[in-house]
């Protein structure tokens, strides 16, 4: 797979190779509110560590404070995401999803990339050094 844009008509970020990363672009920037869970034992010290994943929430009570796997869990399960605004939102009108949008095929995206890719590698074998002697 060579890769996707955005499918936002003005953002500027290059192709995302993979969807996952894609995904975390789109909640970092297209967003306008986010999820965020804050850790219940650094707010009580006046500095709330703010985390977008319950996965990072886990991680941060074990190796922060030192919480066995157990009292991790039944720590996270009580706690509720915070709807807040999102300080990274680029606006770009009225956007749909991605998940709108149909993803191309391997097919149809390889005779695109092809001309670049052969442009590419003849501009850099111009550059090596040759072996004439």
């Amino acid at each position: 797979m060579e890769g996707r844009d955005g499918g936002v008509e003005g953002c500027t970020t290059p192709i995302f190779r993979y969807h996952s990363i894609f995904m975390k672009h789109w909640k970092l920037k297209h967003l306008s509110v986010v999820p965020v869970i804050e850790c219940p034992y650094c707010r009580l010290r006046g500095d709330p560590s703010r985390f977008s994943r319950r996965c990072e929430v886990t991680r941060h009570l074990r190796f922060t404070h030192y919480f066995t796997s157990a009292q991790t869990n039944e720590i996270v399960e009580t706690l509720t995401p915070q709807q807040l605004t999102n300080m990274n939102f680029l606006d770009f009108g009225s956007v749909m999803g991605r998940r709108d949008v149909p993803l191309p095929t391997v097919s149809e995206v390889q005779p695109a990339a092809e001309p670049t890719r052969h442009t590419t590698v003849n501009k850099d074998k111009q550059l090596l050094p040759s072996r004439e002697r």
